[in-house]
């Protein structure tokens, strides 16, 4: 049975498709939370979330909050990075899901 978080990024996803979005890379705090279920301030203030038009979404977090992501975000991947590499786990995450260069 999915859940209610699957069900809000299956509708994003076919607005993506429509847009010709490949990707979203979000990381308001309305948007984690609504995306992920994730409620902690802390993620909402260091995390991001990224939803492929294709495969899961994955909530890319500080170190830190990893264990609050992985309870409370339970409908996507948590991938964990330090200060120093938040950027290139995005890079990473987007490139694994085929998406190189915006157009």
């Amino acid at each position: 049975m999915k859940g209610e978080i699957t069900h809000r990024q299956e509708g994003v996803r076919k607005l993506m498709g429509s847009g010709g979005f490949d990707a979203l890379v979000l990381s308001s705090a309305e948007n984690i939370q609504y995306f992920t279920g994730a409620a902690e301030p802390s993620i909402h203030a260091c995390g991001s979330v990224i939803i492929p038009l294709n495969g899961q979404s994955v909530l890319a977090v500080m170190w830190l909050d990893k264990e609050a992501a992985v309870e409370e975000a339970k409908e996507v991947s948590v991938q964990v990075y330090t200060p120093d590499t938040q950027g290139k786990v995005i890079t990473k995450t987007l490139q694994r899901f085929g998406v190189e260069k915006g157009e």
